[in-house]
């Protein structure tokens, strides 16, 4: 439920550990830490990867060229840890969803229960 943003993990060295699966309001964390491990261990930047290209029908902003599009993924690919980018036998890359995400999708799931439940009834 809910619109949603992906936030990329990077350590202080950019290089990328992990996406957050979370909702368009929630802000990034500049001190994230992966389960398991504080913030003070092992710090990481989010940031977001989505961007609003289209409102109401209409481009918010100008298209990319090719060539600006393929400068970001090489970009992005470059900050991939070398595990993720193998050929053979890549790592994934881990998506963790959340809290606000998960709390959000109980309360909906609650809900669908409780109106299935009462239409049950009538």
């Amino acid at each position: 439920p809910g619109r949603k943003q992906i936030f990329r993990r990077r350590n202080l060295d950019g290089i990328v550990q992990g996406d957050r699966l979370g909702l368009m309001t929630e802000m990034t964390s500049v001190a994230a830490s992966l389960p398991g491990q504080s913030a003070s261990e092992f710090p990481l930047e989010e940031l977001p990867l989505l961007k609003q290209v289209m409102k109401n029908g209409q481009r918010v902003s100008e298209p990319e060229t090719p060539e600006t599009i393929a400068q970001r993924t090489r970009q992005s690919v470059n900050t991939l840890p070398m595990a993720v980018r193998s050929i053979q036998h890549p790592r994934e890359l881990s998506v963790q969803p959340s809290k606000a995400l998960q709390a959000l999708t109980q309360q909906t799931q609650h809900r669908i229960q409780t109106h299935t439940l009462m239409g049950d009834r009538a």
